[in-house]
């Protein structure tokens, strides 16, 4: 049997993914042994890990709740296992840097695909690594919800190579990351539904995307106690008391929505 040469384009792409994780590992890592990192933030992913990993569920001082309680993020659980092996804050930095660096790979894939150029798929991969809002994703500590970031651009790649369960094995990784990230899945089944005018898989999508949105409100949140009030109060209260309150006034009060869509500490 002959040997599949790899191509000197695919070989640069993983180079360029290798440097990017290197890079940016160094300089998180740095960041952590220099005190920088918010208290809250890295204090509240590294103690609801370490407190799973050994046994104290998904747990921490800092938060008033159980943390899914607060926000849903399954994709924590495959780490607990890593996490009492390597049970460091480091460990979630390198993490976070090795998935945001494997996002570009769907991107060349995809961009290839689409200009049947490797070239211009290698800038568009080298494009997304040198994306300084990337690198800031990629600087503020560790968020859960930044890994979403290669299983949506997977999911695209999948949904365009018309391989329809690896895109639904995305879409369900990509929910995983957190509660709200079904919003952007809906609106991907809407644009296969109405723009790509593929039915089936459209509504199914969206029906994924919805059937998450109501089990995270609605079933796993409030069975932790809380309650969109509690865990959405200082962010959205100006829109209601209710989830929804929320939602029809984001829309019925466009001006409030977009002055705070714009104003510098929404996030």
């Amino acid at each position: 049997m002959k040997k599949r040469k790899v191509s000197w384009h695919f070989a640069v792409l993983i180079l360029l993914i290798l440097a990017y994780f290197a890079v940016f590992s160094y300089f998180t890592v740095q960041r952590y042994n220099a005190y920088v990192p918010a208290a809250y933030d890295l204090g509240v992913w590294t103690q609801t890990l370490w407190n799973a990993a050994h046994g104290n569920g998904f747990v921490n001082s800092i938060e008033f709740l159980p943390h899914f309680g607060l926000h849903v993020n399954l994709i924590l659980i495959p780490f607990v296992p890593l996490y009492w092996l390597f049970g460091t804050p480091v460990f979630l930095l390198m993490l976070q840097s090795a998935m945001l660096a494997i996002g570009a790979l769907p991107l060349y894939l995809l961009a290839v695909m689409k200009l049947k150029n490797k070239i211009a798929g290698l800038v568009f991969a080298a494009v997304y690594l040198l994306y300084p809002s990337l690198h800031n994703i990629n600087l503020f500590d560790f968020h859960a919800i930044a890994l979403v970031i290669p299983f949506l651009l997977f999911m695209f790649y999948f949904f365009e190579k018309k391989n329809y369960r690896a895109m639904f094995m995305f879409a369900v990784l990509a929910l995983s990351c957190k509660e709200d990230v079904a919003l952007v899945v809906l609106f991907f089944g809407l644009y296969v539904l109405l723009i790509r005018k593929l039915r089936k898989i459209g509504v199914a999508v969206a029906c994924l995307a919805l059937l998450w949105l109501i089990m995270s409100f609605f079933v796993i949140i409030p069975s932790y106690g809380s309650s969109f009030e509690l865990s959405s109060d200082n962010r959205y209260s100006k829109f209601g008391n209710t989830l929804t309150e929320v939602a029809v006034n984001v829309i019925a009060k466009p001006g409030l929505t977009l002055s705070t869509l714009f104003s510098p500490g929404f996030s």
